[in-house]
């Protein structure tokens, strides 16, 4: 049997309350037969609604449709009648208001309606949140984000550094500015929310170091970190002040949060009242006025007085009274219970599983490569690639690419000029080197006085070497996440571009992982190499 932890409730019951108010599943979840190891689905009554056919665990029913992992790792649905619909995405969400988003390779995302139909593709969308309280939470393809409704047009436009899903009428937003006022620049990151028209109900701020969504007109928040937990309303105001003897807290459910105080977890009111000592070890979360607890290694329930009202006699729990009912581990199997303790339908079950929350949120699998290339190369021709050829000198390339004397290397020695790092986003990052045929940077030195009779040469800076000349430009993309295992789209990517500009691929020098393009009459060399997560080019001149 799959023994279940009861920090598996917990993580259950903190994802839902710390994301604000999730939609309720249907009524059905996943049983493993013993005999044959496959899954099928149980009500809340223990009676088998579809026949166990599944070999992977299944996901939890939301609106009529579940999720699937296949054997070669794509994801399908399952409706209640058990059929499975081969769709062979690489990532999906579950169903909210309608609605559900699902992902091809190499595509934006995918609406799907109620019937499981693709209405159309959502273009320059990077990521994108199933709907709640009507509206969509959502990043283009800049960064930015924003939201919209569901008809799909832009409501609230993406300006946003990040943003997240509406939760008891605000959703919280974030911006970051930056003060240069000073020698560095210096990040500012502001947190605040806004309502469904987009107006800053609490302007975004600094006052706030970690606030989390609201739940029952209020939301936790902390001033930094270690300086402990407390509560604002929807006017900012701090109506809990933080206390920094609260390690942790959960959000407000059913009139009270759980809070943490030298490791053990108790109950407080609206009021920052503690109604409950701290002495339990995990937070306390109340589903329909019962909470699990444990005691001596046994699981039971309380009342917000910390009366017992199940006693602690189950050995694990799986999931609270959400449904009414509960799943409960004893004596190595599961059963229901429900609100006095008592086992429904003498029904008993080898195994009981689901994932730990519903899949709200999908991410593009689109590599927009003409973005990479028009990001790197501007201009290219038989003589020249963004202005730059074999008789440019190390000034004049400075002038291009507008470095000052501060950008030069502190090193006489180096032979190049390694530019800013340039991140598209944070899954491609773009390193430039311009190389030289000797050393770019030149010493300015002067002579200082140690006392009246000794002077000593000192290094006050650095010129450019009017006399070196440019050898190659050398592009490094690093990629991440999603992006690897598309080096090889990129790399082809290049060698289409440099082909359009009648260079020719040099089939003895090339091989899989190299493409070597030579320019007309001879001139620049293009290298292309590729692994799965990098593509560096080189242009010879």
């Amino acid at each position: 049997m799959k023994v279940t932890s009861y920090i598996s409730l917990i993580i259950v019951s903190l994802v839902l309350l710390q994301c604000g108010k999730q939609p309720a599943f249907d009524s059905l979840v996943p049983y493993q037969d013993k005999e044959n190891s496959y899954w099928g689905y149980i009500d809340f009554n223990g009676k088998i609604k579809i026949d166990p056919s599944f070999k992977n665990l299944p996901g939890l029913f939301y609106e009529g449709y579940a999720l699937i992992a296949t054997t070669d790792g794509s994801i399908d649905y399952i409706n209640k009648a058990g059929n499975e619909y081969e769709r062979n995405y690489i990532d999906a969400t579950d169903f909210q208001e309608g609605i559900a988003f699902a992902i091809k390779e190499d595509e934006y995302p995918y609406i799907l309606n109620s019937e499981l139909e693709e209405v159309r593709v959502l273009e320059k969308v990077d990521e994108i949140n199933i709907p709640s309280e009507g509206l969509i939470c959502f990043k283009n393809t800049r960064g930015k984000w924003g939201y919209m409704n569901k008809e799909f047009e832009v409501i609230i436009n993406p300006t946003y550094d990040a943003a997240y899903s509406f939760s008891d009428g605000l959703a919280l937003i974030q911006k970051i500015e930056y003060d240069t006022t000073g020698e560095s620049k210096i990040e500012k990151v502001l947190l605040g929310f806004i309502d469904s028209e987009g107006n800053e109900v609490i302007k975004p701020t600094r006052n706030l170091s970690i606030v989390r969504s609201f739940s029952e007109g209020m939301a936790a928040y902390s001033d930094a970190s270690g300086w402990g937990w407390g509560f604002i309303d929807k006017t900012g105001k701090k109506v809990i002040r933080a206390k920094e003897e609260w390690q942790h807290v959960t959000d407000f459910n059913e009139g009270v949060a759980s809070i943490q105080i030298s490791g053990l977890w108790g109950l407080i009111n609206k009021k920052g009242e503690i109604i409950l000592n701290c002495k339990y070890n995990d937070p306390i979360v109340f589903s329909n006025g019962l909470a699990a607890v444990q005691k001596d290694d046994k699981i039971g329930f309380i009342n917000k007085k910390g009366k017992w009202i199940i006693e602690p006699v189950f050995d694990d729990i799986l999931l609270d009274f959400t449904h009414r009912k509960a799943i409960v581990e004893k004596s190595n199997f599961f059963i229901f219970i429900n609100k006095k303790g008592k086992q429904i339908r003498d029904k008993e079950f080898y195994n009981i599983d689901f994932p730990v929350a519903l899949h709200s949120s999908v991410r593009s699998d689109f590599f927009d490569i003409e973005s990479v290339l028009d990001t790197l190369i501007s201009q290219i021709s038989v003589e020249s690639i963004n202005g730059l050829s074999e008789s440019t000198s190390l000034s004049e390339a400075m002038k291009i690419y507008h470095l000052t004397n501060s950008d030069l290397p502190e090193d006489s020695q180096d032979k190049y000029i390694e530019l800013q790092n340039i991140n598209m986003d944070e899954e491609i990052d773009i390193t430039t080197i311009l190389k030289f045929n000797k050393n770019v940077s030149i010493p300015i030195k002067q002579f200082t006085s140690y006392n009246y009779w000794w002077y000593y040469e000192e290094i006050v800076g650095y010129k450019p070497n009017t006399s070196a000349k440019l050898n190659s430009i050398e592009f490094e993309i690093d990629l991440a996440g999603r992006k690897e295992g598309k080096a090889d789209k990129l790399a082809k990517g290049f060698k289409t571009l440099f082909e359009q500009y009648s260079y020719n691929m040099d089939e003895k020098s090339s091989s899989d992982e190299k493409f070597v393009l030579n320019g007309p009459d001879n001139g620049i060399k293009a290298i292309i190499k590729f692994g799965d997560d990098y593509v560096s080019v080189t242009i010879d001149m």
